[in-house]
């Protein structure tokens, strides 16, 4: 275990224990020094928030999906994610605010129990030629990819007809969006 790995490990345990209840409190000199020290290392280990929406320009998601977007918004990601968009239909008098593409990012530490939920549990198909691995599930239009310590999922709700060439269009956006991170 590298040096930095054992101290942020630390830090962890040390801010947990604390929480519980079972360190020295803060007024005390110790539980001082203890949160003066912790604190650099647990901001450390705390995964950065991401710009999902920058992955992707508006236009590719357009000439990939044939479907003009009107409002690209990020939206509030969960636990497991450091970044979310929606694009949404330029033409909201036909379809409202319905969703063209939707890209969440996961945080590497999750990527390994989302990558056992789409092997698992969902009917999803492996895929090659995006990233170091991928899995498109039809039925939703979605693919879940990832390149090293990073994955994404990507989900197409309206675009070219015809599963093939909605494959094509999710594989050519997610590659696009992997080799951003």
């Amino acid at each position: 275990m590298s040096k930095s790995t054992a101290l942020t490990a630390m830090a962890v345990s040390a801010s947990l224990l604390a929480a519980c209840g079972q360190a020295k409190s803060p007024g005390s000199a110790a539980g001082a020094a203890a949160a003066q020290s912790s604190a650099p290392a647990a901001m450390a280990a705390a995964p950065r928030a991401l710009d999902a929406c920058a992955l992707l320009p508006a236009a590719q998601v357009e000439a990939a999906s044939g479907v003009k977007v009107g409002v690209v918004k990020a939206v509030t990601p969960s636990e497991s994610e450091t970044g979310r968009c929606e694009y949404q239909h330029a033409d909201t008098q036909a379809f409202g605010t319905s969703i063209v593409i939707a890209v969440s990012v996961y945080r590497p530490e999750k990527v390994d129990a989302q990558k056992r939920v789409w092997t698992t549990f969902m009917k999803s198909t492996p895929i090659e030629g995006v990233g170091d691995f991928a899995y498109y599930n039809e039925a939703g239009g979605t693919i879940m990819a990832g390149a090293g310590a990073h994955a994404i999922t990507l989900q197409m709700l309206d675009g070219p007809a015809g599963a093939g060439a909605r494959l094509a269009a999710i594989k050519t956006l997610a590659s696009a969006a992997l080799a951003k991170l």
